[in-house]
């Protein structure tokens, strides 16, 4: 739809691609059900020729599933316990195609909005090089669903260029609408100014603040108190919880359709071991060396 001119949102249907629904699996081919990939790619193709910035709306993220939401928990030894980078939230070959999609027309995409997981959270998209192109940011809900409190999200955005420039997050605390009888929305967040040199919306900031706060252990109870709109029922302490929360932020993609889990989680030129481990120190040890019980996670592709 065009709202105004240069500005189209696209709303995209992918609860078709929803690798929890077994009929998903069923429809699997290069295009969407219903011809949606094609659709989508004339819709942006003439986006491009017409000038056009584009906003990209649906309720299912492409990537895959960080540790809470939806994905499947398991009690064991008394606590909870999710699967590990095992599948994509989306049907693989959707997942692929849409990354395609995002890679050849991400000049015109000022952005892209996701829900359905209750949690805030967001995605980098790359190039084939590792470079960030772009940003799906995803809004926790209003609903309490396991373990979060009701929040709503306001976006800013320049009215020239139609870039997301800032968002403010306003949440409801559950705990004291109780004791008090009534429900109060109060100011939580918003990027630019809760996190530290962090200055500006770009695909390059957030995957900065990925590598500084999602995969920095002593900054990651920051970033998961947002995600969680400041519920404390819910915690992410253990290091495959916080691999998982941050290889979702940063790897959307899967190198071939059919195989699962084979990510570089730092694109860079080829180096020794050695020299990659040194460029990014303050990551956590167990991204620079997987000890064994992570060693079932990751193919020979991870060269951390």
């Amino acid at each position: 739809m065009l709202v105004e001119p240069g500005l189209r949102v696209i709303a995209l249907n992918t609860n078709f691609y929803d690798a929890w629904d077994p009929y998903a699996h069923l429809l699997r081919s290069r295009d969407a059900p219903g011809g949606q990939f094609a659709w989508l790619n004339e819709t942006l193709a003439n986006a491009t020729r017409d000038g056009e910035q584009v906003y990209i709306a649906a309720p299912v993220a492409p990537g895959i599933p960080s540790t809470s939401g939806r994905t499947p928990q398991k009690k064991k030894k008394g606590k909870r316990h999710s699967r590990l980078l095992e599948d994509l939230d989306v049907v693989d070959c959707f997942n692929d195609r849409f990354n395609e999609l995002v890679q050849e027309y991400y000049p015109i995409i000022a952005g892209q909005f996701y829900g359905h997981w209750h949690r805030d959270e967001f995605k980098v998209f790359r190039d084939d090089d590792g470079n960030p192109i772009n940003v799906a940011w995803l809004t926790s809900s209003v609903t309490p669903y396991e373990w979060v409190n009701p929040s709503v999200r306001a976006y800013s955005f320049d009215d020239a260029s139609k870039n997301i420039t800032d968002y403010r997050v306003y949440v409801m605390n559950l705990t004291q609408a109780n004791l008090v009888g009534r429900m109060s929305w109060e100011f939580e967040y918003s990027p630019l100014s809760a996190y530290r040199n962090f200055t500006d919306m770009s695909p390059a900031s957030w995957l900065a603040l990925a590598n500084n706060y999602l995969a920095n252990p002593k900054n990651f109870p920051f970033y998961y108190n947002f995600h969680t709109a400041g519920c404390p029922l819910d915690t992410c302490t253990s290091k495959d919880c916080m691999l998982q929360m941050y290889c979702a932020a940063v790897r959307l993609l899967l190198f071939v359709c059919s195989l699962v889990c084979s990510f570089v989680l730092f694109m860079t030129p080829p180096l020794s071991d050695r020299d990659r481990r040194a460029q990014v120190p303050g990551v956590l040890p167990f991204l620079r060396q997987p000890d064994r019980s992570c060693r079932r996670i990751f193919s020979s592709a991870f060269l951390l």
